[in-house]
């Protein structure tokens, strides 16, 4: 009732008012982008790819949700252009790895005390595996209709950057669980952060279901 409500909404709006949904073309096969009302609160897009998971998990199992079209989610919590890769670019990759941190996306242990954290050094140095151990994120890239980007220089700016505002934060590449996704699409690189990547079946909606009923049926 809520859905068909919102897109009742949508339907009647006119030009000046906000719709729900946006479609943004991004000028690249198979991937589109939508803005919401709550683009300028990126832990409200956070919740709102959990809702959709979630709600996938109260449907019956003999029906699937209409899904035809799409299969993926991601919530994309900061852009920036990037065009060619050159130093400029980099900088604003820094710069958006820093608003992501400042969110906060990650829990304020893990951030630096000057970006509104309460991660502390030395407690850190002392708790190997204890409460304040690191939390292991997985950095994963991949650039569509750019050829110019490097990916070595890309990720060598991303971990430099998270580093230094979330000192906390450990780069492990064998990590399944939380992953920050980088998906540059021709001249802007799109941030999301999966935090639930095996329990949303690496956010696909479809295997989402597959995996739902399964369970449902043991």
């Amino acid at each position: 009732a809520a859905l068909q409500t919102s897109i009742t909404q949508d339907k009647q709006a006119t030009k000046r008012e906000t719709k729900t949904w946006n479609k943004i073309d991004p000028q690249v096969k198979s991937i589109s982008f939508f803005k919401t009302k709550n683009s300028d609160k990126p832990l409200e897009i956070l919740k709102l790819c959990d809702k959709i998971f979630n709600f996938s998990k109260n449907t019956d199992f003999d029906k699937n949700l209409a899904t035809k079209g799409f299969s993926r989610i991601l919530p994309v919590l900061a852009t920036c252009k990037i065009s060619d890769g050159n130093i400029e670019g980099m900088d604003k990759v820094s710069d958006a790895i820093k608003d992501l941190v400042k969110m906060p996306v990650f829990k304020p242990k893990y951030v630096r005390k000057e970006l509104g954290g309460t991660y502390n050094q030395v407690q850190a140095d002392q708790v190997v595996d204890g409460p304040e151990k690191k939390l292991k994120l997985r950095v994963e890239i991949k650039c569509r209709n750019n050829t110019k980007v490097d990916k070595s220089q890309l990720l060598k700016t991303i971990m430099g950057s998270l580093s230094c505002f979330a000192p906390g934060v450990e780069l492990d590449y064998n990590e399944e669980d939380r992953i920050l996704k980088i998906d540059v699409l021709k001249h802007i690189c799109c941030f999301s952060y999966l935090s639930k990547f095996r329990e949303y079946s690496k956010y696909n909606l479809v295997e989402h279901q597959v995996k739902i009923r399964n369970d449902g049926e043991k």
